[in-house]
C-alpha cells in the first residue's frame, strides 16, 4: 500500500496513506506523526478549524522522497476531541504534478467510470436537418 510523508520546511512530521478519495481533485485519511511533529503540535491543534495553515509550509512527498505538487494540505490534530482512530486526519487538494488520475489511477477510474442510465428515454434532435 502506498505511503506518503508529510512534511513542514521539508521535516517529515508525518506519514499518511492516503486512504480516502474523491476524484479527481481531494484525497485523505489518517496521519501518523513522527517524533518531529510534536515541535507543531500546538501550532497544528491551534488551527483546527481554520483554513489557513500555510504558515506551516506542508509538502507531501512520495515514500521514496519524491515531492508531490499539490495546491494545499490540511492537517486536523483532535485525538483529544474524536480519539486516536479518527483524530489525526488530513485532506490534500489539488494535485498538480503528478495529476490525480495520475498517482490514483485505480480510485479515479472507479468514480469517473460509474455512469447512470436514465430513467426515461433520451431524445436526441439533429438540428442541422431542414425539412422542406
Amino acid at each position: 500500500m502506498r505511503k506518503f510523508g508529510i512534511y513542514s520546511n521539508d521535516q517529515l512530521i508525518a506519514w499518511t496513506r492516503l486512504e480516502h478519495f474523491e476524484p479527481p481533485a481531494h484525497a485523505g485519511g489518517k496521519f501518523i506523526p513522527t517524533g518531529d511533529y510534536a515541535k507543531l503540535k500546538d501550532e497544528i491543534v491551534a488551527t483546527c478549524g481554520v483554513a489557513n495553515q500555510d504558515f506551516l509550509n506542508l509538502s507531501l512527498k512520495t515514500e521514496q522522497g519524491e515531492p508531490l505538487g499539490v495546491l494545499h494540505i490540511y492537517l486536523m490534530d483532535q485525538p483529544h476531541i474524536y480519539g486516536e482512530d479518527i483524530g489525526y486526519e488530513m485532506v490534500v487538494g489539488g494535485f498538480v504534478n503528478p495529476s490525480y488520475c495520475t498517482l490514483f489511477k485505480d480510485e479515479c477510474e472507479k468514480k469517473l467510470t460509474k455512469v447512470t442510465t436514465p430513467k426515461s428515454p433520451v431524445l436526441i434532435v439533429n438540428l442541422d436537418r431542414r425539412d422542406e
